[in-house]
């Protein structure tokens, strides 16, 4: 009979000692993610007072920005020169440019201003902000400067290299 009571017995010892390894187990995992968390918050706050640092301490914004503006003004211009003369060529005397092109010229004419606009909108905030500024606005002009190139280029004339 004590036997039997011990049978009965040890299927409820067993499950509660794996409860509670279990719950153990889940504690310790929470504190691993919990001390994962507050190392990655520390390495943050690390990088964003790095950051500041380098921009108050060697960036010159100014001199940065007046540079990048001087040469995409010059890119914006040089587009807007090439949409101009490719207008006179199809035109041909006529006094309209034929819709097949007038469309599409509207829309490239529409994103350089768009371009130029950006870039004179633009405020002076930081290092990291500028670098993905002017990785994105070199981008979307390299492609506006294909897009225009596909448009006004004959198939047998050599490509702006500056598209490349």
């Amino acid at each position: 009979m004590r036997h039997l009571r011990l049978l009965y017995m040890l299927p409820l010892f067993l499950l509660c000692i794996a409860t509670g390894c279990r719950q153990r187990r889940h504690n310790r995992e929470e504190k691993k993610i919990e001390k994962e968390r507050a190392q990655d918050q520390a390495v943050t706050a690390d990088l964003s007072e790095a950051v500041k640092a380098t921009d108050e301490a060697g960036w010159d914004s100014a001199t940065a920005f007046r540079q990048f503006y001087d040469h995409a003004n010059t890119v914006l211009a040089a587009d807007s020169k090439q949409l101009a003369a490719f207008k006179l060529r199809v035109s041909k005397g006529r006094k309209k440019v034929p819709l097949l092109y007038r469309t599409r010229i509207r829309h490239l004419e529409q994103r350089t201003l768009e371009l130029g606009q950006r870039l004179a909108a633009y405020n002076h905030t930081g290092k990291a902000t500028w670098d993905n500024f002017t990785r994105l606005y070199s981008y979307d002009l390299l492609q506006l400067g294909k897009d225009i190139d596909r448009l006004t280029k004959n198939k047998n004339e050599k490509s702006n290299p500056r598209h490349k």
